[in-house]
């Protein structure tokens, strides 16, 4: 407590990408040397090694090693909770599910319209971390917790749960930071988490337990969900292929960014597979039939 006293812990930007609660390598190498009196920085950054090793803190991009240079350390006291709408209980009044969905839809639309371009799936992380739309967006999640999702028609459940996973991809980058490896995504997808109703659904739940109708996820040997689980309601009895082209997971490869309105959620949904497939598959002709010798 002493140590991360002493230190600058605060909101931070590398990369373009916004770490919050963290401090610089640098700075603890400082104190370990100047207040701690530690012979050499040297030292200081083998003190620092052994107190990352044993889980005091950790590299915000989760690299094993300590650095005495600009990297952004957290401590884990500072780490966001994987369930990312728990940080405060809601304590209001259940409102109509409908209105739920709608106040949250039109808070995410706020946030796309001002962070993103047209036809685009990159977000601008850096200027939306700390504005006031990420603030109401973030703070409406909160209304999820208590949400009864047995109120909600098909199509607007559909719609929801797109916006709901594309939500909380942005969500998750901007307070845990992207995945860089093939270990982080599959921590990422499997651990980004929003409480809806009084259930938790992380990301992969959200796809393929939910949109996919209970399939198994990337690199799974069981499906999303088991028998027995209360989330099971949720899902669609028949998979729809074209919610794969509304499902933005943050690459540059991506769909484009929309909100989904369940008022016109057949045509949003044909329109992101035609303009997907239109962009990024070639149709090639049938090669000339091959004369038969004789």
């Amino acid at each position: 407590a002493r140590m991360r006293g002493a230190l600058d812990v605060g909101d931070r930007v590398q990369g373009r990408v916004p770490y919050f609660k963290c401090f610089v390598g640098a700075e603890l190498v400082n104190y370990l040397t100047q207040t701690l009196g530690l012979e050499s920085r040297g030292d200081a950054v083998a003190a620092g090694q052994r107190w990352m090793d044993a889980g005091v803190f950790y590299n915000v991009t989760r690299t094993e090693l300590f650095y005495d240079g600009q990297g952004l350390y957290r401590f884990k006291e500072d780490e966001v909770g994987s369930i990312l709408n728990m940080k405060v209980v809601w304590t209001g009044e259940p409102r109509p599910a409908s209105d739920v969905e709608a106040d949250f839809r039109r808070k995410l639309g706020a946030v796309l319209s001002l962070y993103t371009a047209d036809g685009s799936s990159l977000v601008d992380y850096e200027g939306l971390a700390l504005s006031d739309a990420f603030k109401e967006l973030t703070s409406s999640t909160a209304e999820l917790q208590r949400m009864n999702l047995g109120e909600l028609t098909f199509n607007i459940k559909i719609a929801f749960f797109i916006n709901l996973y594309n939500a909380l991809v942005i969500h998750g980058f901007v307070v845990v930071g992207p995945p860089t490896n093939l270990y982080q995504r599959l921590f990422f997808y499997n651990h980004t988490c929003y409480s809806v109703g009084g259930l938790v659904y992380s990301l992969n739940d959200i796809e393929h337990g939910i949109l996919r109708g209970n399939q198994k996820p990337f690199a799974s040997f069981r499906r999303a969900f088991t028998n027995g689980d209360h989330r099971l309601s949720n899902a669609v009895v028949v998979w729809d292929p074209r919610i794969h082209f509304a499902l933005v997971r943050g690459a540059r490869s991506c769909p484009p960014l929309q909100v989904y309105n369940p008022e016109n959620l057949e045509d949003a949904l044909t329109s992101a597979t035609r303009d997907f497939c239109s962009r990024h598959v070639d149709v090639l002709p049938p090669p000339p039939a091959m004369g038969v010798g004789m």
